[in-house]
């Protein structure tokens, strides 16, 4: 290539670099509206929505008499919300996101309300489990925290619409500048496109991973009491309908209490991990579910099967835990961890009762465990 040809091809490379740097300078300025702030913000907005509606179904939970729920568990995540509302006016971490102060004022205006009203949907949740007899579902307390609830939810979907907006806006003005060379404006074009789909996965994973969180226990990993109670429920009407069996299998582990006592909760906590897996192993079809019910019992949910059927599954489990040899230096039935369990079975009609069905479980884990427990009991 000849002297002549080759600054010839150095200007061409200099002023196509030159159009290439201008033109994502100004992409930059506008990706990291859009990566930076706007959807990290618009994530926060999502959790902000899950953390409000998790404490309410707890709260409904609590005030029906569910007393595995405490009410430090329910200020838990309402003081999640507000912290996630701090988090987007000042900047900060939310759950591993990095989150950058929101910089548009009708945005921070939103953030504002919000917060105000979260601070005082807890006060009226602080009044309804001061009076949980006047709080039923129906009474004037219930409708007013009810009507503040859907408030809030409201304005934080406006939040999110307005994000949405603000994104759209920016991609818009982005796109009215894209008035360079063919070449460039492709180039440009299949880098954006590589960098939304890159950003559409990172929002996938994080809907994914708050999803999991409301869904799986945080210590065993397995599905949660939340997740027990939706499945159970649908099972129990698919059930209904179809004229099928159902079982539900209740399991808790001998003297866990002095396990914890003699080794310690960091122990426990080993423990409790390690007879999830074994419990999670032994599910052999989709359909079955196995969920960390409270504390250290478990349940099973076995559609379609009977209670013959689900004894010999349990039978099973007992010996898959026997195998693992988990040692428990404080059992009175084995030097061995081991599970005592119920089980109740039936093919369920409009006019059975889902608690009671429940209840019928939990009574034959009792009589599992009052005779002598490392057993299995059965309600029929």
């Amino acid at each position: 290539m000849s002297s002549l040809k080759r600054h010839a091809f150095a200007i061409i490379l200099f002023l196509n670099s030159a159009l290439i740097l201008s033109v994502s300078i100004y992409s930059a300025q506008v990706t990291h509206r859009i990566s930076d702030i706007h959807t990290p913000l618009s994530v926060a907005t999502m959790s902000i929505q899950l953390d409000l509606q998790t404490a309410h179904l707890m709260l409904e939970e609590l005030i029906s008499g569910d007393n595995s729920i405490t009410t430090s568990q329910i200020s838990g995540y309402i003081q999640q919300a507000l912290s996630s509302c701090q988090t987007m006016l000042w900047g900060g971490n939310l759950k591993g996101i990095p989150i950058l102060p929101v910089q548009d004022t009708t945005v921070i205006s939103k953030i504002e309300n919000i917060q105000f009203d979260i601070n005082f949907l807890k006060t009226l949740m602080d009044k309804r489990l001061s009076k949980r007899q006047e709080s039923q579902p129906g009474s004037e307390a219930d409708i007013e925290f009810d009507s503040h609830y859907d408030t809030i939810m409201q304005k934080t979907s406006d939040l999110e619409h307005r994000l949405s907006s603000l994104i759209k806006s920016e991609r818009a003005d982005q796109k009215r500048n894209e008035h360079i060379s063919i070449i460039l404006l492709t180039l440009l074009l299949l880098g954006m496109l590589a960098f939304s789909i890159s950003q559409r996965k990172k929002q996938m994973k994080l809907v994914q991973k708050l999803k999991q969180l409301s869904t799986h226990d945080a210590l065993t990993g397995i599905h949660n009491r939340r997740h027990f109670n939706t499945v159970l429920q649908k099972n129990w009407n698919d059930a209904i309908r179809s004229k099928t069996p159902i079982t539900l299998a209740m399991c808790d582990i001998d003297f866990f209490k002095n396990y914890n006592d003699t080794l310690g909760h960091q122990a426990g906590d080993t423990c409790l991990t390690k007879v999830a897996k074994v419990l999670s192993n032994l599910l052999k079809r989709p359909t079955d579910s196995v969920s960390r019910y409270g504390g250290e019992e478990f349940a099973f949910v076995f559609p379609f099967t009977n209670g013959k059927g689900a004894e010999q599954v349990m039978q099973e489990l007992q010996h898959n835990l026997r195998t693992c040899k988990i040692h428990h230096p404080n059992s009175n039935v084995s030097s061995y961890v081991t599970l005592s369990i119920g089980i109740n079975s039936c093919i369920p009609t409009a006019e059975n009762s889902l608690d009671s069905f429940i209840q019928q479980a939990d009574q034959a884990l009792y009589e599992a465990k009052e005779k002598g427990r490392n057993r299995i009991a059965s309600s029929q």
